[in-house]
């Protein structure tokens, strides 16, 4: 499983790389598991307000579009990136609304929270549909579900 958060975002993201990586994998009898993660970003670590939003999590749509592109190019499973970490951007779980989300210290700094007009779990159900796509329930595409 290659580490890919903050490697690329949906601009840049190329399911061909996923493609070359399950062949390599298949031919040397390796198992992989290629990680998706919803959005990212650097600015708590170097604790710089101006660092938020580097890989804008678009309201889902950017984690849709790496799961769909592993499943198109025949990934058997992912690994989500990440469930908890809401400091740098990644976190799946049930979050406050970034209207809500309280400061991180005196320097401008937060947690980046849920996109303000999305449920507070909706990362959580968007993770829930793709993994029901990859058990094998029909009609899911590209285009990301309607909650």
């Amino acid at each position: 499983m290659p580490w890919a958060v903050g490697r690329f975002g949906s601009g840049n993201y190329n399911e061909r790389i996923t493609y070359d990586d399950i062949q390599w994998c298949k031919a040397n009898k390796v198992d992989y598991v290629p990680l998706v993660f919803p959005g990212f970003t650097w600015g708590n670590m170097h604790k710089d307000a101006s660092l938020y939003y580097q890989i804008p999590r678009l309201k889902g749509d950017f984690l849709w579009q790496q799961i769909a592109g592993a499943k198109n190019v025949g990934a058997k499973s992912l690994y989500v990136a990440m469930f908890d970490e809401i400091d740098e951007g990644t976190a799946i779980f049930k979050a406050a609304r970034e209207a809500d989300t309280p400061l991180n210290g005196d320097a401008g700094l937060r947690f980046v929270g849920i996109e303000n007009d999305l449920a507070s779990d909706y990362y959580l159900w968007l993770t829930g549909k793709g993994a029901s796509w990859f058990h094998g329930e029909p009609g899911f595409t590209r285009v990301k579900p309607v909650r």
